[in-house]
């Protein structure tokens, strides 16, 4: 990267080389279908249906609430790998994702589709490059561009004469815009090859879990699978289990420890303690964004509710159940969220597993109470009873899973890292403070 003159122009300061563009005279925006709601599942499919909730805050691609299709549709619905979509309704009350981008990712075997209230954006000018142009649309200046135009008060709406109306400045030459987008490109790739890598690792500790304490094939003393190799069995309430293991309540291995309640006219928009709610305990990860915070703690809140990197979470409202790792500082726990901790630090790995399970899932879906939102039980949760291995097999599986978790926290603070240098440089690069260095071909 370096440094080039301003000139100046009747729009202000602008970098040498660049110039003003308008959206309407770059790119095209073309609605979604109304897919019949009869033909949505939870199921997996072929066809995976996209909707604002595939957004994350920023923008990019959110593949943890996947929503599938088995009906018929136009087959020019069908979005391509690459692809650009934008969102063109927002529930939050700040339209959080409202007009931001995302890319169509490349899964073999499935098929993405183009749903009402999304736009797939068609370059109609040689002068903007597609991946250039990504980035522009995750800009903050773009988005509140799109934001203060939106209609709607609690359902905010943009539409894509909104959109194609927004202006900015640019790098004339398309080889600087290619470069502004591969600097960041490249920091988001390596961004989603750690997340990569942590599903991959939390997939074979789930895989090692299963066999050790669904299946009882864990190494005997002669290193072979217990249960097959003829290891003795023993009756109990929850069915057969290993000898000398036994059934136990939850509470032996992890203490289930319930968020604070603050009050909320103490919460500030960007104190130095981020509250955790239920929204960011999502489904096996945290979502970082809070909107609250304070400046202050109060005397009379646990130590515990001092968050620390690697904690682990468990959502008591709502989606009762959804369990993740906290990666990041300063947060600090609301009520409604409860922190699992390990009575003894080699059963990390165990606990955090134990919780993913279905069948622990199940039960604390029927643990909960409540019409309209269902509320989990602390005190309830605590009391589960479950099968307790005995105590030389989880100091083993300790030794095995726990470095896995490690891997996946630093990988998780990478990220923060990595996303905390992207979003610092977007803005810079795209208005030209820095920029980007054009290699020569």
């Amino acid at each position: 990267m370096k440094q080039k003159t301003f000139k100046k122009t009747a729009i202000g300061e602008i970098p040498e080389g660049w110039g003003e563009f308008s959206l309407q005279d770059l790119i095209d925006i073309k609605h979604g279908f109304a897919f019949k709601g009869e033909y949505f599942t939870d199921e997996p499919e072929e066809d995976i249906l996209l909707t604002p909730g595939n957004f994350n805050i920023g923008g990019g691609f959110k593949a943890n609430k996947l929503k599938y299709y088995r009906g018929e549709y136009p087959k020019e619905y069908i979005l391509g790998p690459g692809d650009i979509i934008i969102t063109m309704t927002d529930l939050s009350k700040n339209g959080d994702t409202l007009g931001y981008p995302a890319r169509v990712p490349a899964i073999n075997g499935m098929r993405y589709l183009h749903n009402q209230r999304l736009g797939l954006v068609n370059i109609k000018s040689n002068q903007i490059d597609k991946d250039f142009l990504y980035w522009l649309l995750r800009t903050r200046d773009y988005q509140r561009f799109i934001v203060n135009s939106a209609s709607g008060s609690t359902v905010k709406h943009t539409s894509p004469t909104r959109i194609q109306e927004y202006t900015f400045v640019a790098p004339s030459p398309i080889q600087e815009q290619r470069a502004i987008a591969k600097i960041l490109s490249d920091l988001d790739a390596k961004i989603e090859l750690n997340r990569q890598m942590n599903k991959t690792l939390e997939s074979i500790a789930q895989a090692i879990f299963k066999r050790w304490f669904v299946d009882f094939k864990f190494p005997d003393e002669k290193g072979k699978p217990y249960k097959s190799s003829g290891g003795k069995m023993i009756n109990s309430e929850l069915g057969e289990i290993p000898e000398k293991w036994g059934v136990g309540k939850i509470n032996e291995l992890v203490q289930v420890l319930s968020g604070f309640a603050f009050k909320s006219s103490d919460f500030v928009d960007s104190g130095q303690y981020r509250l955790v709610t239920i929204k960011n305990v999502q489904d096996g990860y945290f979502e970082g964004e809070t909107k609250d915070g304070l400046n202050a703690l109060p005397d009379k809140m646990p130590e515990y509710c001092k968050l620390q990197n690697g904690d682990i979470l468990l959502s008591l409202t709502g989606n009762v159940g959804r369990v993740c790792l906290i990666a990041g500082e300063n947060y600090i726990l609301n009520q409604r969220v409860a922190k699992l901790s390990s009575v003894n630090k080699i059963n990390y790995g165990f606990v955090y597993l134990l919780f993913r399970q279905n069948e622990i899932l199940t039960m604390l879906g029927n643990l909960s109470s409540g019409t309209a939102q269902q509320n989990l039980s602390p005190i309830k949760t605590a009391e589960i009873n479950i099968i307790i291995p005995d105590r030389v097999i989880m100091e083993q599986f300790g030794k095995i899973v726990n470095p896995m978790f490690k891997m996946i926290l630093d990988n998780l603070n990478q990220n923060i890292f990595l996303s905390q240098i992207r979003d610092s440089l977007l803005p810079r690069l795209m208005s030209g403070k820095i920029r980007a260095i054009i290699k020569k071909v």
